[in-house]
């Protein structure tokens, strides 16, 4: 059979064992970092055993999470096969070992001495960069969205605790956007008037006037907060198009009535 390195991993780092046969290492077990020296080490590796026998080694490891992947992308790239053994499998033959050590030098050798058994290997497949790279974003992307839900519970949570009732304040508007109307406007108990609110948004209309002449159409002052202007604007047509607001909509078909823009 082919030589084999057997190899266990681990964080950061493996452990591993060369074989030109059974019963036949190379050397003592070492350890690699995975770290591109470390990988230049085990591919020095590789080629040393295949100048000794004349033929291309094989590499048998056991899926160990997620630190197995990068070993196994190098090994494709350089163009080794690659052998991920069952897991249970390779617990048992440690177990059938006449020694009962458990060290990483030890389950690279058993990992080795396990390749040359006369027995078919249950092996898990191995898949394509490009697929593992998916599996590696949907996870990710499950994950974020977790972590997205969870915050939002969170939020209402305090809410719900820091202003009762705060979700029927502004009908038919967002959470997010009622957020930045809130925080824009801030302590209303500074305001003794509405108009006060309507300034500060910079939605009062400018007065221009000389002599006898006053004009009649003017535009708003837009010397107020664009945030909490913009805010204003956003809600008003949230509230008129999903008429989740009939006080909203009765007064805004009064103005369009009176011809207002």
């Amino acid at each position: 059979m082919k030589p084999v390195i057997g190899i266990d991993v681990a964080k950061g780092k493996s452990v591993v064992q060369c074989f030109l046969k059974r019963n036949r290492p190379v050397g003592r077990a070492e350890t690699i970092l995975h770290t591109p020296k470390g990988f230049e080490r085990l591919r020095t590796l590789l080629t040393d055993l295949e100048q000794q026998t004349g033929l291309k080694p094989q590499v048998i490891f056991e899926p160990t999470g997620h630190y197995h992947r990068v070993l196994v992308q190098y090994l494709q790239c350089e163009a080794f096969e690659v052998i991920l053994v069952n897991p249970l499998q390779a617990q048992r033959a440690r177990r059938t070992g006449l020694r009962k050590v458990k060290t990483d030098e030890s389950d690279a050798w058993h990992l080795g001495d396990l390749y040359y058994q006369e027995e078919d290997w249950l092996t898990h497949p191995l898949q394509k960069e490009a697929f593992t790279d998916l599996q590696f974003l949907t996870r990710q992307h499950e994950f974020v969205t977790s972590l997205y839900v969870q915050a939002t519970l969170n939020m209402r949570a305090l809410i719900d605790q820091v202003i009762p009732g705060y979700e029927t304040f502004f009908t038919g508007v967002s959470t997010k956007l009622a957020t930045a109307i809130v925080a824009e406007i801030g302590d209303v108990s500074q305001f003794s008037h509405p108009k006060q609110v309507v300034a500060m948004a910079g939605l009062d209309p400018s007065v221009f006037s000389s002599g006898k002449f006053t004009a009649s159409e003017n535009k708003i002052t837009k010397r107020g907060s664009k945030r909490l202007r913009r805010a204003a604007y956003l809600a008003v047509i949230c509230g008129l198009r999903k008429g989740l607001n009939p006080r909203l909509r009765e007064y805004y078909d009064k103005k369009k009535s009176e011809g207002k823009p």
